[in-house]
């Protein structure tokens, strides 16, 4: 559960408003039950993130038979961008720099395929990218774009 409550941050060298820390945060006795809530509350900062670098969110967390895509947005050159959010605790075993496996690239690639498709675009005839943020234990973001080669 994110409060509603809002705090300034620096992310990136920048000062942005970013929701507080949910409640399981603040109060480390009561940890969230899933890893549902801890995802969606950084997405939510990379939606923030994001949207004050110029993109439009499009929509959050389409999910297909194949796979799903946390953040569907769109540049301002009109191309659509598939972004996947990673948060990691700790720079252990890499971090979340290293947690996008040629398997999910794969899933990622699919799915957005199925968006692009679902909404009427031609895969072959749409400009999209793929994007790819990684947030570490301190909250720290870093915006990797076109991580994938198709697109």
């Amino acid at each position: 559960m994110i409060t509603n409550a809002w705090y300034s941050a620096s992310l990136t060298g920048q000062f942005i408003q970013v929701p507080a820390l949910p409640l399981w945060k603040r109060n480390k006795a009561n940890p969230p039950h899933n890893k549902r809530s801890v995802g969606d509350f950084y997405e939510a900062l990379a939606c923030q993130y994001l949207t004050g670098q110029g993109l439009l969110l499009l929509e959050r967390n389409y999910q297909c038979q194949r796979g799903e895509v946390d953040l569907i947005m769109q540049d301002p050159q009109q191309q659509i961008v598939f972004v996947e959010v990673k948060y990691r605790q700790s720079e252990r075993f890499g971090g979340a720099h290293y947690a996008l496996t040629p398997s999910k690239q794969q899933k990622l690639l699919i799915t957005a395929q199925h968006w692009l498709l679902q909404r009427g675009y031609d895969p072959h005839q749409t400009a999209y990218r793929f994007d790819y943020v990684a947030i570490n234990g301190k909250q720290a973001i870093d915006w990797l774009t076109n991580v994938i080669a198709e697109g």
